[in-house]
């Protein structure tokens, strides 16, 4: 495979993990975790990172030509968005971890009632 066929292989599981970590993001947004068809997805997708991040260096470290800057520029920015991501993902999962659900407002209604009458 030559270079330029490695940069749009590259450029391309780039934007599919970008694709995942966005589905990530939507999913810890609204039910606030993630199902486990998506862990077992991440889970892989992490090995698959560091794989494409030596790749990336090589590429890099190959000597780029003129013509390949602007793919080189659109992958780094894409692996960035990727891991801004994924930071913000792992605070959305940490969250979930660190907070109790709250009580529903008739519970918390009665227990300031028990609080009042003991007073």
């Amino acid at each position: 495979m030559n270079l330029t066929e490695t940069l749009i292989d590259y450029e391309e599981k780039c934007l599919a993990l970008y694709q995942f970590f966005l589905e990530e993001n939507r999913q810890l947004r609204k039910y606030g975790r993630l199902p486990e068809t998506l862990l077992a997805r991440k889970k892989s997708i992490r090995e698959q990172i560091d794989d494409y991040i030596v790749t990336f260096r090589e590429i890099r470290d190959a000597g780029i030509q003129e013509h390949h800057r602007a793919s080189i520029r659109r992958m780094r920015s894409t692996m960035m968005k990727i891991l801004t991501l994924d930071r913000e993902n792992e605070r959305l999962m940490l969250g979930e971890f660190r907070t109790a659900p709250s009580a529903p407002a008739p519970q918390v209604a009665q227990a300031y009632a028990r609080g009042a009458h003991a007073a």
